[in-house]
């Protein structure tokens, strides 16, 4: 997750003024992690009924927000780009992070949980870290994210070479079609990271075209019906073939779409929601604090669901279980909670950096 505050913040006119800030891109930003929290939060179960189906297809692939806004906010800042510079910010804003969260995780899965749930359990500790680190998944499960991010930094370059040169937009339809192709891979497959860029790289060069091309943003609106049916058709789909349990779905496409209509409509609305000074500022900590709470949400999850949620929620039901507002009521609790709960152990955990002189909390929360 490479977003950060300091990228919203971000100029439009020439590279010598700083830019407006993008406020509708924030509010995204904000939206996007709430998405994130709900798909760990909210799911009813993980059968294959109808329902199960409909919540898994509705919260689920969070993650194509973040891909996309990423996009956006490279291309936006493309400007000033010097690889360098953008390798050492990510290093320290991105990787350090990641590797400093993921030592709870890690240690947890290591020591403390059964050997069935440690896919490379068989190897010597310092092989299972590095595997750890480079798939992202088992130890802290929404950080896949980070590996393949990083395969994104390393290629910056080559992504704006192509855009200068007239040829990656172009390359949009060929790409969606390697997105269908290149489904996403298991948790532990050693290849996530390079199979996970491949299929996510569309959403992240269409992010790309519309801060190359913000005009495109407002022609979005006047299609939002036609949008909104082809979101419709394809997460029908989605939901086909998830219940059909079948290899190819299309979530990230319907997401996508959905990225696109979210975006067109913050823009549209930017006005009124700016003058709704507590839903602007809500959405405007949600999006400061994201990237921490992308980091540190799954271990709030986890505790809870352990301590209180377990008993209570479909996701722990046995297939055929029926949803009630009980159960609404008690996925809807858990979310506020891990998102109410990640807030606040992330702002005393920074209040601790500062007062040590850390100034640079960034480097070890992300935020």
């Amino acid at each position: 997750m490479s977003i950060s505050a300091e990228q919203t913040n971000t100029l439009q006119q020439t590279p010598q003024t700083k830019k407006q800030m993008l406020n509708y891109i924030n509010v995204f930003r904000g939206f996007a992690i709430l998405a994130i929290v709900a798909i760990h939060t909210l799911l009813f179960s993980h059968n294959t009924s109808f329902q199960s189906a409909i919540s898994a297809e509705l919260l689920g692939s969070g993650s194509v927000f973040f891909v996309f806004i990423s996009g956006f906010l490279f291309q936006h800042l493309a400007y000033k780009f010097e690889y360098q510079t953008y390798l050492s910010k990510k290093w320290n804003n991105v990787i350090c992070p990641y590797l400093i969260t993921s030592i709870p995780g890690i240690i947890n899965i290591m020591y403390f949980c059964n050997p069935v749930d440690n896919p490379y359990h068989e190897f010597n500790k310092g092989i299972q870290v590095f595997l750890f680190y480079c798939t992202g998944y088992y130890h802290n499960l929404p950080t896949w994210f980070i590996p393949m991010m990083a395969v994104f930094f390393i290629l910056a370059p080559v992504l704006l070479f192509l855009e200068k040169k007239g040829l990656l937009f172009k390359s949009i339809p060929l790409l969606l079609l390697m997105t269908l192709l290149v489904q996403r891979p298991d948790g532990n497959s050693p290849y996530i990271a390079a199979c996970s860029f491949l299929h996510f790289l569309s959403v992240y060069v269409t992010g790309m075209y519309f801060a190359a091309n913000k005009d495109k943003i407002d022609l979005s609106n006047k299609a939002l019906f036609l949008m909104s049916a082809l979101f419709v058709l394809l997460s029908a789909v989605s939901v086909y073939n998830i219940m059909a349990e079948t290899y190819i779905h299309l979530s990230t496409f319907s997401k996508l779409v959905l990225a696109l209509i979210i975006m067109a409509l913050l823009k549209r609305y930017d006005s009124f929601i700016q003058s709704k000074t507590f839903i602007n500022k809500t959405f405007d900590i949600l999006a400061k604090y994201s990237f921490g709470i992308f980091f540190v949400h799954y271990y709030v999850n986890v505790l809870l669901d352990r301590a209180f949620f377990k008993k209570y929620i479909m996701l722990y039901a046995p297939t055929g279980t029926e949803i009630n507002l009980g159960i609404i009521a008690t996925v809807s609790m858990r979310l506020v909670s891990v998102t109410a709960i990640s807030l606040l152990i992330l702002y005393i955990a920074k209040t601790i950096l500062l007062k040590l002189n850390i100034k640079n909390t960034r480097m070890f929360l992300g935020i």
